[in-house]
């Protein structure tokens, strides 16, 4: 499966929560996470491979959810696995044993709404400031439709594709982080 998603830089979020509102989405709860990212040794900056994995550890509400991603060239998505963590510690001694380490790590307030297949989340990402990730997954055979699908949606929203961000917070937390870009 692919996540298929399209980040927004929102300055106004509580306009835009008010649009959401008007389509009669609930909102869940806000989450603290925090995303501990590991990229395998010798790794400098974002200059990762296509096909290289970059691995999370996300915690939330005491919960740990282990990540694999696997970088594509293609915008519209990455190859994504998830499963839930039972010891924290060990998952990182694990990682490091496997070659990995820890490259940055990414604080921020999130809540969930749900419409039809969209998954939004609105986020408000510590050195960053607000944003709206519009998510799907899609198979392979799907990803181009999906993602039209978003592109649509934003605009019903009144997003404005020019503040699409084509950057991970990771990465863009890292450049902030390290003064690099």
């Amino acid at each position: 499966m692919f996540e298929v998603e399209v980040k927004v830089k929102v300055d106004d979020i509580e306009a835009f929560k008010a649009k959401i509102n008007d389509l009669k989405c609930n909102f869940d709860e806000p989450l603290v996470q925090t995303d501990r990212i590991f990229v395998e040794n010798g790794v400098k900056g974002f200059n990762i491979p296509f096909g290289s994995p970059v691995l999370r550890i996300r915690t939330e509400n005491n919960k740990s959810i282990f990540t694999y991603k696997q970088k594509t060239n293609d915008i519209r998505g990455t190859i994504e696995h998830e499963t839930v963590i039972d010891n924290f510690e060990e998952m990182i001694s694990i990682l490091t044993l496997l070659g990995f380490k820890e490259h940055v790590t990414v604080n921020k307030k999130r809540v969930y709404a749900k419409y039809d297949n969209f998954n939004i989340c609105i986020d408000d990402v510590e050195l960053l400031g607000s944003f709206v990730e519009i998510e799907i997954m899609a198979n392979e055979d799907e990803k181009e439709e999906k993602y039209n699908n978003i592109l649509a949606f934003i605009k019903t929203l009144g997003l404005n594709e020019e503040n699409i961000v084509k950057y991970k917070y990771d990465e863009m937390v890292y450049n902030i982080v390290n003064n690099t870009k």
